[in-house]
């Protein structure tokens, strides 16, 4: 799960007057989620057909992709079939989900809710061609196309940003061919997807793809990240590699539009106008680079990245135009990092660190530097800044897996004129049981954000009815106290969702 950073104008939105009341919702959802949880855990344990001696592995199965074989094995001993043993596969799902929205939204913002009640109904077709035509070759192709009949049906409450966002999609997702070249050294061209590094909450040398973040805490880490057309070459030995990724076209985060109920901008309506239309020329004669290193263990593996690229995170800097009008902007960043993991029993640590130079960071005085106008004032200041992320899994118990994460952000050569603090952090905990002989699964991720008095809580009961038959049903919480916090604006935002998908 992701979360949208935010900027938090502390002159725009801080006469808010602060209520125990959500304190209290927040200590109720806790204790009622406690109870039920332990009531999970009792049903986990009490099953006796459950085999005892099994341990279950709860790291993700890495995808049918040259970049993740195992490395202690040379590549010209692997089998055929590690690359997928039929010339062509076409599968695909069919998924009906929706949302109800079960507060009234704050009314001193400019959401275009204003009352509880559904609030998504979208049905979404995902189709997945494989082929294998050669040895070591292979194809992939991912397309999605949705319809949200809840917006069609109410198009006039809309603005015609969010319509297009969140109302329809049609696109190509993945598009690319892969092929070994000469010994050891691959190619992957077109449309795909890079992960990097070891964190399924936060990004820091995670920097190649776009994210999805229409909808906060709602949008799982696979699909999240957003393809993007590039060129990838790896060199793989025994234990060891090497990847470089040329990025071919630039694509930013995707937002919710105005008025949704996770604008980006919400607190800014009616204080700037926002252009969007500015972005990065990247293309094949200015790429995107990212050089990544590793080596791989028994019990772990070793990333070193470097990277010059475009944020995806857009800034706001004043337009030539003057008067209040400002410019989406993307910084370009150069980033070292590390990551690490390493396994030990049933415990899972990881690590990352990551210096990106010239960011921008937002700051406090946006009236004063407005007045300033074009050519005097600036909205932000381009700062240095180390992100750090720990983080433990731990999979001991049966059909029960415990992790947590704490990441933060430091700024250095710090002024008191940023909107941010010197140092921002976020601590996230998942927890997830199995049970019914793995048939369900209970999900339940909290996530604090430690300089600021917000919390997110999700809960999500997953049923495979059969083979082909996923059912779902959640929901998920925003706490903030704070008028100031990343979360405050979307504190009445919370949801509960189902959903129903059936794969073929």
């Amino acid at each position: 799960m992701r979360f949208l950073p935010l900027m938090r104008w502390k002159e725009i939105y801080n006469k808010h007057p602060n209520s125990n009341h959500n304190r209290n919702n927040r200590y109720t959802t806790l204790l009622l989620l406690l109870t039920f949880s332990s009531c999970v855990i009792s049903q986990t344990f009490l099953d006796q057909e459950l085999d005892q001696n099994e341990i279950k592995d709860f790291r993700n199965n890495p995808a049918l992709d040259f970049f993740n074989i195992d490395l202690s094995v040379d590549v010209d001993d692997l089998p055929y079939d590690q690359y997928g043993n039929e010339l062509w596969s076409l599968n695909g799902s069919v998924k009906f989900q929706t949302h109800y929205s079960t507060k009234d939204q704050l009314s001193d913002f400019a959401f275009h809710r204003d009352q509880a009640g559904l609030s998504q109904a979208r049905t979404t077709l995902r189709l997945d061609f494989l082929a294998n035509p050669f040895e070591r070759v292979q194809i992939d192709l991912r397309g999605i196309g949705s319809y949200d009949i809840f917006y069609h049906q109410n198009r006039e409450d809309f603005s015609l940003n969010e319509f297009n966002a969140l109302a329809d999609e049609l696109a190509i997702r993945e598009a690319n061919i892969q092929f070994e070249t000469f010994d050891n050294l691959w190619i992957k061209f077109g449309r795909q997807v890079v992960a990097l590094g070891e964190s399924d909450f936060t990004q820091l040398i995670d920097v190649v793809n776009p994210r999805d973040e229409r909808e906060v805490g709602l949008v799982d880490l696979e699909d999240a990240r957003l393809p993007i057309t590039s060129t990838r070459l790896s060199y793989v030995g025994q234990r060891w590699g090497v990847d470089l990724v040329l990025t071919h076209e630039f694509e930013p985060n995707r937002y919710a539009g105005e008025g949704a109920d996770f604008d980006r901008y919400i607190t800014l309506h009616g204080v700037v106008d926002i252009d969007k239309d500015r972005q990065p020329d990247v293309g094949v004669s200015h790429s995107d680079k990212i050089l990544r290193g590793f080596w791989s263990h028994s019990h772990g593996d070793i990333n070193i990245v470097l990277a010059e690229s475009f944020s995806q995170t857009p800034a706001l800097a004043l337009s030539p135009r003057g008067g209040n009008y400002v410019d989406e902007v993307y910084p370009e960043l150069t980033t070292f990092g590390l990551s690490a993991s390493w396994v030990e029993g049933f415990w899972l640590f990881k690590s990352e660190l990551a210096r990106k130079n010239d960011a921008f960071i937002p700051r406090s005085d946006l009236e004063q530097q407005l007045a300033l106008g074009y050519g005097q004032g600036e909205l932000f200041l381009e700062k240095d800044t180390v992100q750090a992320l720990i983080g433990v899994e731990y999979s001991g118990y049966q059909n029960i897996q415990l992790s947590t994460e704490y990441y933060s952000t430091t700024i250095l050569d710090y002024e008191d004129s940023l909107l941010l603090s010197k140092q921002e952090s976020i601590v996230s905990s998942r927890v997830v049981f199995e049970f019914f002989r793995d048939t369900a699964e209970l999900e339940i991720l909290w996530a604090h954000w430690v300089n600021a008095d917000s919390d997110s809580l999700r809960l999500v009961y997953n049923y495979d009815y059969s083979d082909e038959i996923l059912l779902s049903l959640g929901h998920i919480n925003f706490f903030s106290d704070d008028e100031e916090g990343e979360l405050y604006p979307y504190k009445n935002s919370d949801r509960i969702f189902a959903s129903f998908s059936y794969s073929f």
